[in-house]
């Protein structure tokens, strides 16, 4: 039998090296762009679908679905309002911080009545 491995054996040696990171200036604006300022409509709704299109909303529905009818389970199927609700609570408990998930959903339910 013949041996296909190298010749020679190769000499790794490591060594730890110090170097200092530079953090670049940001020197750009910030806060809105002048898109989101400038939209007509000024819902709240209208600069988040600015950054994620409508597409990507139905392509995550889509999947979602797909996903769950590929496990051969029982499931209630996704709709593009439900998931766009759902976005939006979680957007919310990352902008208002409230103790209980309970409570959100008192938070919205009196907005609503």
């Amino acid at each position: 039998m013949q041996d296909t491995g190298p010749s020679q054996a190769l000499e790794i040696t490591w060594e730890k090296r110090e170097e200092a990171l530079v953090n670049p200036e940001f020197s750009d604006r910030t806060g809105p762009s002048v898109e989101v300022l400038s939209m007509e409509d000024k819902s709240l709704i209208e600069p988040f679908l600015f950054l994620f299109e409508m597409t990507l909303m139905e392509t995550i529905v889509f999947q979602t679905n797909l996903y769950a009818t590929q496990k051969k389970k029982p499931f209630n199927s996704l709709n593009l309002s439900e998931f766009l609700k759902f976005l939006g609570i979680n957007l919310l408990m990352g902008i208002k911080r409230i103790p209980s998930y309970r409570d959100y959903l008192l938070v919205l339910c009196t907005r609503n009545a």
